[in-house]
């Protein structure tokens, strides 16, 4: 099959002991913003998930007019084969965290829980 673009993504399960079911559904909705969103929520809707925009204000580059025009709306499918999974928890940066990825997303990823992997280990290094 050609394939025209392609993304990396990993599924996320929650690290978090949650007591309120409110606070895990706004875990996760961060975290599909900040993992998934960021790639198609511009091509969707033109525009970069309201919480990156939120969080990484000044340091998220700008869609132009003509450039919205271009993405947004410019994906007949979309198709997500996962390989991966990480458990996520929060993990607030700091007065020394240096602004990145993954402290704008408050999240430190793990693919164990209590000394028990998440899944088992794939023959591959790169998974």
């Amino acid at each position: 099959m050609y394939k025209r673009g392609g993304l990396e993504f990993f599924w996320i399960l929650s690290g978090m002991k949650v007591l309120q079911i409110q606070q895990l559904t706004k875990r996760q909705l961060k975290d599909r913003d900040f993992h998934v969103g960021w790639f198609l929520h511009p091509i969707i809707y033109g525009e970069y998930p309201r919480s990156l925009q939120v969080i990484v204000k000044e340091r998220l580059p700008k869609f132009t007019a003509d450039e919205v025009g271009i993405v947004k709306g410019s994906v007949d499918y979309v198709g997500i084969n996962q390989y991966t999974a990480y458990y996520v928890r929060d993990q607030q940066p700091n007065a020394t965290t240096l602004p990145s990825y993954s402290s704008d997303w408050h999240a430190a990823f793990v693919y164990e829980r209590n000394g028990v992997p998440i899944g088992p280990r794939a023959n591959s290094d790169w998974l």
